[in-house]
């Protein structure tokens, strides 16, 4: 049997933690989920992309973007650059 080690415990300050939140995006395809890190906050790229996102009908309310690939994601970062 192996021996149980205990891993330290990680310290993250609790603003270190929301600006990393901030900054994922949770990709659900036929019920598995991933996080994909984005460059910026997701509601900066929102606003920035709102109307774009509206007028192609991917939008869903609350917050929801319809991506069907993670490679569709892309393309929309690049609208901002």
């Amino acid at each position: 049997m192996g021996v149980n080690r205990i891993r330290p415990r990680a310290s993250y300050t609790i603003g270190e933690r929301l600006y990393r939140w901030a900054r994922m995006a949770l990709f659900n395809k036929n019920g598995r989920c991933q996080t994909i890190v984005l460059p910026q906050p997701f509601q900066q790229l929102f606003d920035e992309l709102v109307y774009s996102i509206a007028e192609d009908g991917r939008y869903l309310g609350l917050g929801l973007v319809k991506i069907n690939q993670p490679i569709e994601l892309q393309k929309w970062l690049l609208i901002i650059n």
